[in-house]
């Protein structure tokens, strides 16, 4: 690798040319890599506005069932490990599929996204004050362009500094371009990229607490939680979902019926809501 005097946007640092590759078809971007906190990262992203141009990209049509799966995940932990009558914030939201579906199984969940149009989770936008118990942060880190800077503003959120958030790490080698889907250069949007290394070093700014399980599931958090209870709950998610899909009563029909009195849904929309939730 080439020395080149570039900064990194994590820690400062000076960073290492890994290689460059074109980007949205026709931007050739070089990826450079920290010494320091380990963080893979493409140059300054001046493609971004035309990146997000349409905050989901017409090639990911895993996107209800990639929700699902986390949702899934998501909601054993945030039962057995956070406040689960608090309100919690779903950072980066997209659309608001991922917190429609927490509300479903119960939780108070608002969304906020700076690109996307929220439309699964209409009347449930997240409120810029520190109300918050915690929030989740689903594929959303690989798309900082200022990981630190960000980080900041969503504890404008919080008033317990939580986070249950999903990336892929690249490990202990940096995949080749050919050979790690997760560059998505088609995009555009994913900038930074993660390793266990970055993850501490960013935990440690802000005295935070990190569980990860190595791939793509990590917590941030102010207390400390024995490791074998998140590997428990890691491992054992599908069947605790149930446990905790019984025990809350689901926020479907009730909020069906408050954006109703706001006059922001149809009565059209109750009835098929409630055939079916009935059904």
């Amino acid at each position: 690798m080439k020395q080149l005097q570039e900064q990194c946007r994590l820690c400062g640092n000076s960073l290492e040319y890994v290689f460059s590759h074109p980007v949205l078809g026709k931007y050739n971007v070089k990826y450079f890599v920290c010494g320091n906190c380990a963080l893979l990262q493409t140059e300054k992203p001046y493609w971004l506005d035309e990146a997000y141009s349409s905050a989901t990209s017409a090639a990911d049509t895993g996107i209800f069932s990639r929700n699902i799966n986390i949702s899934k995940t998501a909601s054993v932990f945030m039962y057995f490990l956070f406040f689960r009558a608090g309100k919690f914030i779903d950072y980066g939201g997209g659309h608001g599929i991922f917190t429609r579906l927490m509300r479903d199984v119960g939780f108070d969940f608002y969304s906020f996204d700076k690109y996307a149009e929220n439309l699964f989770a209409r009347g449930f936008e997240a409120k810029k004050l520190p109300v918050y118990d915690g929030a989740t942060a689903i594929e959303v880190f690989e798309h900082f362009d200022d990981p630190l800077k960000t980080m900041e503003e969503m504890f404008n959120y919080l008033k317990n500094k939580n986070i249950l958030f999903t990336t892929e790490l690249y490990g202990n080698h940096i995949p080749h371009p050919d050979h790690w889907r997760y560059y998505v250069f088609n995009t555009g949007q994913h900038v930074s990229f993660y390793n266990v290394k970055t993850l501490y070093w960013m935990a440690k700014q802000f005295n935070l607490h990190l569980w990860t399980d190595g791939r793509s599931l990590h917590c941030f958090t102010e207390k400390r939680f024995p490791r074998w209870k998140l590997k428990l709950l890691k491992r054992f998610n599908k069947i605790l979902f149930y446990y905790v899909n019984r025990c809350l009563p689901s926020r479907t029909i009730p909020d069906s019926k408050i954006n109703l009195s706001y006059n922001k849904l149809s009565p059209v929309s109750e009835a098929i809501t409630e055939e079916r939730e009935t059904g």
